[in-house]
């Protein structure tokens, strides 16, 4: 399966799970856009590769490592999305396209951009420079 598919599906399921606790193969599939038997081939195989416990017809919770994922998912996305909004794209593009680039940047670029990110926000002097530019 591919990475992408993976980590949408287990960002989807953390959602879901952290608002109503098991998630349905039902809830799920509506979330995805797909069809239930689609969501429940999905979670059979996120099961398989160790991503969720999965009940047939009572639903699906992360495992341990699907957890990780999706806190990792979620740590990518706000160094995207803060990256974005800094530089001056509004706050909703910003959260949209960090959800399309989280996918697809390495671990060490979210770091380096956690770690800008933080340096300008506590830099006077350089949060002003960003606070002008982004108004340009």
């Amino acid at each position: 399966m591919k990475t992408k598919t993976i980590e949408e599906y287990v960002e989807n399921i953390h959602q879901i799970e952290e608002r109503e606790g098991q998630v349905s193969t039902n809830t799920l599939a509506t979330a995805m856009g797909v069809k239930p038997p689609s969501a429940t081939e999905v979670l059979r195989k996120l099961q398989t590769e160790g991503y969720v416990h999965y009940i047939p017809h009572a639903g699906a919770v992360l495992t341990t490592k699907g957890k990780r994922l999706a806190e990792e998912l979620k740590r990518k996305h706000r160094a995207i999305a803060d990256f974005l909004i800094l530089i001056g794209i509004p706050s909703q593009i910003a959260e949209s396209d960090a959800c399309r680039i989280e996918h697809h940047v390495n671990k060490e670029t979210t770091i380096r951009l956690e770690l800008l990110t933080c340096s300008i926000r506590n830099d006077p002097e350089i949060c002003s420079w960003f606070e002008n530019f982004s108004r340009t």
